[in-house]
């Protein structure tokens, strides 16, 4: 599975969802990246007050439906009501993931840094690095 990006994608809900909704449904679907067999990103859930939030694993897209894991990356899952937001946001789960895949398909990433061969303390050297970020027009 590759976890995916897109950059400022956020919109709201269109309807209440209870805290065991897998089906979430959202005013604009568009605004997030499109998913394809194994592809997936997170997004969070939150009240316009701020008192409740939720991360959530988005894994299917079909216009302006959702489908859900809920409760991912430790957060708790709750009931959210319309125009609540829902927001794709960088969170620990999906850097854990970017980092941990093992696979990069090079032809769907642009290298964002690279840093070579750095003195490190005790003589230690860092190889390559690449950071490489999911890019989407």
């Amino acid at each position: 599975m590759a976890v995916v990006f897109s950059n400022n994608a956020t919109t709201v809900l269109s309807s209440n969802i209870t805290n065991s909704a897998t089906s979430i449904a959202v005013a604009d679907g568009s605004v997030f990246p499109a998913l394809s067999g194994v592809d997936y990103f997170y997004a969070t859930l939150q009240d316009p007050s701020n008192t409740k939030r939720e991360i959530v694993k988005v894994t299917a897209r079909s216009g302006n439906t959702l489908t859900v894991t809920r409760a991912v990356d430790g957060s708790s899952a709750s009931a959210f009501s319309t125009s609540d937001i829902f927001e794709l946001r960088l969170n620990a789960a999906a850097l854990n993931d970017a980092v941990n895949s093992g696979t990069v398909d090079p032809t769907a990433y642009s290298t964002v840094a690279a840093v070579t061969s750095i003195a490190a303390p005790l003589s230690e050297q860092v190889s390559l690095l690449y950071i490489r970020v999911r890019t989407y027009l």
